[in-house]
């Protein structure tokens, strides 16, 4: 099981209201999407600086034979 810890925040109502509705969700859930959403962004932040770094030569031959090989 996932630790969990309580937090106090002072949120603007509006933003509440406004977010809660978008996802049709509870309080708690909203908030958790919300976290989820800023962390991957800066997940693919990182990602991006790589764009460019990583060589990647491979054919679709090659693709569909390496697929065919772990059946």
């Amino acid at each position: 099981m996932k630790a969990h810890k309580k937090y106090t925040v002072e949120l603007e109502e509006s933003l509440v209201k406004s977010a809660v509705k978008a996802t049709g969700k509870s309080f708690t859930d909203t908030v958790r999407q919300g976290l989820k959403i800023v962390a991957a962004t800066e997940a693919y932040r990182e990602l991006a600086q790589l764009r460019g770094s990583v060589d990647l030569e491979m054919d679709v031959k090659t693709l569909r034979k390496d697929k065919r090989d772990l059946r």
